[in-house]
């Protein structure tokens, strides 16, 4: 994505204001418009609808670092997602929804705190290919949102150790209830190696439910680019400690050049251990074609299949899915545009 710096005179006017400026401080805007045609079937009857945010959510930002010296900076993110189809705030009215964090880079690492992406997140959008987490991939239909972007979090990434990079993740629940007050919280941490064309990922994060129950995701990622085509799985696991719930999916898909833009093939299937007749699968095809570096075409059909137990719908990366009733079969096709400044 692409960011504009602020001009010193833009600067030097803030710092007039009581704003905080100097010629080592940068403050960029940025942002994305994402909209999406979708014409669906759920199983019951056809729908036709305009969407935000299929390839990535449409946001506004805003992000900044300062030169502190020594190789160390102080940076910032505040990022407000948009439904760019009716103008309101994303992330369920929230100002800065998406991202909202301040922290410390330097040759120690970096670390941040506010609400931000956590490491599961990360995982599954990096493994997913054409964008992860996007319309056509299985993960954003079988993921749990929950997990994905979390409030009062701390996350540490270590330096690049021989292709070896460690993060580190906690976040505080803020339980006000007696003997309850670890509630909510989460934390976890996540091992990437990456070595040429070879990618792999192993993140694991724990939620305290209840005083007795917490529940685990164990997520991992490969990827691996031959150049012609680039592949990646993606499998993630979600138990607890009581045995009330343990789900599995999987992501395979591959992408490749193709006429000005890039294919992507996506197949997932995800299971419920502890339900009966509970499973679902789902098969996407996506074509994005690049107008520029900053534009992008992008059409495609998903359709997916629901056992009588199972429910699971087609979304994109911040638009929710149609209506389904257990045991339909939704399909869909799309037709967007996505532009980033």
């Amino acid at each position: 994505m692409k960011q504009h710096t602020m001009t010193a005179a833009v600067l030097a006017l803030l710092a007039s204001h009581g704003g905080i400026a100097s010629a080592q401080s940068q403050v960029g805007i940025f942002g994305m418009i994402d909209q999406y045609v979708e014409w669906g079937d759920n199983g019951k009857r056809r729908i036709q609808r305009l969407q935000s945010g299929g390839l990535l959510g449409s946001r506004l930002g805003f992000r900044g670092s300062e030169d502190l010296g020594g190789g160390t900076k102080a940076v910032f993110m505040l990022e407000s997602g948009i439904n760019a189809d009716d103008g309101s705030l994303g992330q369920g009215g929230l100002l800065f929804g998406r991202q909202a964090f301040v922290g410390l880079t330097g040759a120690y690492g970096a670390l941040t705190v506010g609400r931000q992406y956590s490491p599961t997140f990360l995982a599954l959008a990096s493994y997913g290919l054409g964008g992860g987490m996007g319309w056509g991939n299985a993960s954003v239909n079988f993921a749990e949102l929950g997990v994905l972007r979390v409030n009062n979090s701390m996350v540490y990434v270590a330096p690049v150790f021989n292709g070896v990079t460690a993060k580190l993740f906690h976040a505080l629940g803020e339980s006000a209830t007696p003997g309850q007050q670890r509630v909510g919280n989460q934390s976890g941490g996540a091992l990437q190696y990456d070595r040429g064309a070879l990618s792999a990922n192993l993140t694991r994060i724990s939620r305290k439910q209840s005083p007795g129950n917490s529940e685990h995701w164990l997520t991992a990622g490969l990827s691996y680019d031959f150049g012609v085509i680039k592949t990646g799985l993606v499998a993630q696991r979600r138990d607890d400690d009581a045995g009330l719930n343990r789900v599995t999916f999987y992501e395979l898909s591959a992408t490749m050049p193709l006429g000005g833009g890039a294919l992507l093939l996506d197949a997932g299937r995800r299971r419920n251990h502890l339900a009966p007749h509970a499973d679902s699968r789902q098969f996407g095809l996506r074509y994005d074609y690049f107008l520029s570096k900053r534009s992008t075409l992008y059409g495609g059909v998903v359709k997916v299949s629901n056992e009588a137990g199972a429910n699971v719908t087609i979304g994109g990366s911040s638009s929710a899915g149609m209506a389904v009733a257990p045991g339909d079969d939704p399909r869909a096709v799309a037709l967007g545009v996505r532009h980033v400044f």
